[in-house]
């Protein structure tokens, strides 16, 4: 006989019973075996089956819905907190920075002032030293200079009928010589009488004159320059012209002098040259060059090499001159 999954028997006309599933089962040895199962009871059996899991996937969706959910919120405000931290820190930040800003900028302002006042004090001073030095040389050209000139005649009258005072006329003209040269030093009066330009020219004319040196020299035709501006550069052009006659060993010393938004002056010589870098540790005058140069805004810079020759070059600012 064959029963069904709720142990009725049904019929084996060979037909499956309506809403029934026939599966087959084998026995073994003894033969196999065919269950007719319904598909109302299949349904519940399945439906029992899978609502469980149903609710055990929807409670899992919540679970994996909700607690990343509440980590993202966290995350999320935790984000906020650190952004807000940020932002204040930034707030912080760009009120120091201001702050710092500003005791930069009075910092600067100061220097400025202290470096504004330090090169009025040194150009004052330089004035009042050149002021000296004009002082020491007008009264040894009016002083001494007259009574060694005096002296001079004496033994030039002395001299025409002594023939032994010849020498002690000599010794007078080399005194008088050097007196000049020590007023020209102490203070260059051509500078009050000709100007810049001529002065310039002059002292190059002299120096051609006694040395046999080519010495040539490119101006403007005019310059209208602060007496603390001319004073400067002639020195520098004297003391430059000095050490090419001295030491260069030259043929030729070229010197120009530009105006611009600045003052250039090149003094170039084709000399033996010298290793600036060794010299300027004890030289004096360079070093006095570029003081001047630097009490006044300027610069002075100084390039040369054994046999190449040196050029010194000037610049100093026009308008900001004291």
């Amino acid at each position: 006989r064959v029963y069904d999954d709720r142990r009725v028997p049904v019929a084996d006309s060979g037909r499956a019973p309506p809403a029934h599933v026939w599966e087959r089962a084998a026995l073994g040895d003894a033969g196999e075996v065919w269950v007719a199962v319904g598909l109302a009871s299949a349904r519940r059996a399945a439906l029992g089956l899978a609502l469980p899991f149903f609710a055990l996937g929807l409670l899992l969706a919540g679970v994996l819905w909700l607690l990343p959910r509440r980590a993202l919120g966290a995350a999320e405000q935790r984000i906020r907190d650190l952004i807000d931290d940020l932002r204040a820190s930034q707030r912080e930040l760009e009120a120091l920075n201001a702050d710092l800003e500003g005791q930069v900028a009075d910092r600067v302002a100061d220097l400025e002032d202290r470096d504004r006042r330090l090169r009025e004090l040194s150009a004052r001073a330089v004035a009042l030293q050149e002021a000296e030095r004009r002082s020491i040389g007008r009264e040894l050209h009016d002083g001494v200079g007259q009574v060694l000139t005096g002296i001079r005649l004496q033994l030039q009258l002395l001299a025409a009928r002594e023939a032994a005072a010849e020498r002690p006329l000599a010794l007078v003209d080399q005194v008088i010589d050097e007196v000049r040269g020590a007023v020209e030093v102490l203070g260059p009066s051509v500078l009050d009488e000709v100007g810049l330009g001529d002065a310039l020219a002059r002292l190059c004319d002299d120096l051609g004159e006694t040395s046999g040196l080519d010495v040539r020299l490119e101006a403007p035709a005019e310059l209208d320059l602060a007496p603390a501006l001319e004073t400067a550069t002639y020195r520098v052009a004297q003391e430059a012209l000095h050490n090419a006659q001295r030491h260069a060993d030259a043929e030729r010393i070229e010197l120009r002098l530009a105006l611009g938004e600045r003052l250039r002056l090149e003094v170039r010589d084709d000399g033996v040259g010298f290793d600036p870098a060794a010299v300027e540790e004890g030289g004096h005058g360079l070093r006095g060059m570029r003081e001047r140069a630097e009490l006044l805004g300027g610069s002075l810079e100084i390039a040369s090499a054994p046999g190449e020759g040196t050029a010194i070059l000037l610049e100093l600012p026009i308008e900001e001159t004291p």
